[in-house]
């Protein structure tokens, strides 16, 4: 009775293996005293068991279930956390890591989960992380396309792949949301600006000291171009106070307007040079220039300086001169030729560096000319240059002398064409004058009025 009494307090106190312990020994001792002759009493203790048994039955089923459901608690708190890894994972950036947390939530749920859980946040959170992938890789190679554009000094196409960078790395903010990896990109896009910048501010400078040295050009020019006018107007100037003044004997000095022309009109044979000079000196410094005009060609003419207006006793020429032929370019000092006619051609497209007037045929003095010049007559000597080619000079033929005494040298124009050749050993100081000497009979010269002087460039 008193282990009876003791298993129904444990049974009301849930101490449910103490009171089946206590419930057994009731039973026993129940069962002890029936075996000694005396009266049943182990019905209520037996009934109590039955309830202990169930009770027990109950705790143990309660049990089993709670450990069920705490392993269950568990697995869904393990995929939630590496759910959260994952976004974290792309918070850092790393879409291949948050792909990897989602697959082993996945392996969780099937294995551990009965009935399996739903996936759809995992789902989410792999098609993010592949989105994000993508847009990490798209952004790169946009960011690499740039650096190689910028090392090219493509910088617009540097611009673009860099906006184009920072667009993707945008998306995949939004789309993780996900770690923002645009920063290389906004460094480089901040770079190639500021090199666009700089070099506009170069441009700008450069083409600003262009218009500099434009402006100073076109300043050197309008000076240069001043200067040379003012030169001009002073040679033209000194050009028209030249005139033949002394003339060697057979020589007749014909008045023409402002200027003077002279004849050759002693008829002798053609085998001297007489010479006739002008006057004032030429200039001792700075340019001088003067014109001549043939009206007359004859055989030949040359045209000149002379550093004396002496006669030579022997030759009638002059003593001492730089001249030039009249009617085939050649160069010549005293009785010395210093560039042939031949040479002359042989530098230019015609046959002779003179340039001819309308051609309406030869005289006789002229074809006499070109048959002793053709035979070569007199070689040692100007005389030897009688007559010209079809390419010599003709009556209209102009030849201009522009002399420059700072340097020594005389250029010649024929027709306002540039000799090829010039001489260069006029002396630079001493008195010069310009002369001319004709050789036959009935030949004249003028000076040109009004002449232009070519350019001094």
């Amino acid at each position: 009775a008193q282990s009876f009494e003791a298993a129904k307090s444990l049974l009301a106190k849930k101490v449910l293996a103490d009171a089946r312990s206590a419930c057994s020994k009731s039973i026993s001792s129940y069962n002890e005293a029936s075996a000694e002759q005396a009266a049943d009493f182990g019905g209520p203790p037996s009934q109590l068991l039955i309830q202990i048994d169930a009770a027990i039955a109950d705790e143990n089923s309660a049990a089993a279930a709670a450990a069920k459901d705490d392993v269950r608690q568990k697995a869904e708190a393990s995929v939630v956390d590496l759910i959260g890894k994952g976004y974290a994972a792309l918070k850092k950036g790393n879409p291949d890591e948050a792909r990897d947390f989602a697959q082993k939530a996945i392996a969780i749920i099937a294995t551990e989960l009965t009935p399996p859980g739903a996936t759809s946040q995992i789902d989410k959170l792999t098609s993010r992380a592949e989105a994000v992938a993508r847009l990490y890789k798209s952004g790169a190679d946009s960011f690499d396309n740039a650096k190689k554009a910028f090392v090219k000094k493509a910088l617009n196409q540097a611009i673009s792949h860099c906006e184009e960078s920072l667009a993707d790395y945008d998306a995949a903010i939004l789309e993780g949301p996900a770690a923002d990896l645009g920063q290389p990109s906004r460094k480089l896009l901040k770079r190639v600006r500021e090199e666009i910048e700089d070099e506009e501010r170069k441009s700008t400078a450069e083409a600003a000291a262009l218009k500099r040295v434009e402006e100073e050009a076109d300043k050197r020019a309008l000076a240069e171009a001043a200067e040379n006018k003012a030169q001009q107007d002073a040679i033209a100037a000194v050009h028209k106070s030249f005139e033949f003044d002394f003339v060697a004997d057979g020589m007749l000095v014909i008045p023409g307007s402002k200027q003077l022309g002279l004849r050759r009109q002693d008829r002798t044979l053609p085998l001297d040079f007489r010479p006739a000079f002008m006057q004032p000196q030429v200039p001792k410094e700075g340019y001088a220039y003067i014109e001549v005009e043939i009206e007359e060609a004859g055989l030949a003419c040359m045209i000149g300086l002379t550093t004396t207006r002496e006669i030579d006793k022997h030759t009638k020429a002059c003593a001492e001169s730089w001249t030039v032929s009249m009617l085939d370019g050649s160069l010549w000092h005293k009785d010395t030729e210093i560039t042939s006619s031949e040479i002359i051609s042989s530098s230019s497209s015609s046959t002779s560096v003179v340039t001819t007037k309308d051609y309406k045929g030869y005289s006789l003095r002229e074809t006499m000319g070109g048959v002793l010049r053709l035979l070569n007559v007199f070689q040692n000597s100007k005389n030897a240059k009688l007559g010209f080619s079809r390419g010599g000079g003709r009556s209209g033929d102009r030849v201009g002398l522009l002399v420059h005494r700072s340097t020594g040298t005389m250029q010649v124009f024929i027709n306002g064409i540039k000799h090829p050749h010039k001489i260069s050993n006029i002396p630079k100081q001493g008195p010069l004058f310009f002369m001319s000497e004709l050789l036959s009979d009935e030949q004249q010269i003028r000076i040109v009025p009004n002449a232009n002087p070519p350019s001094l460039k």
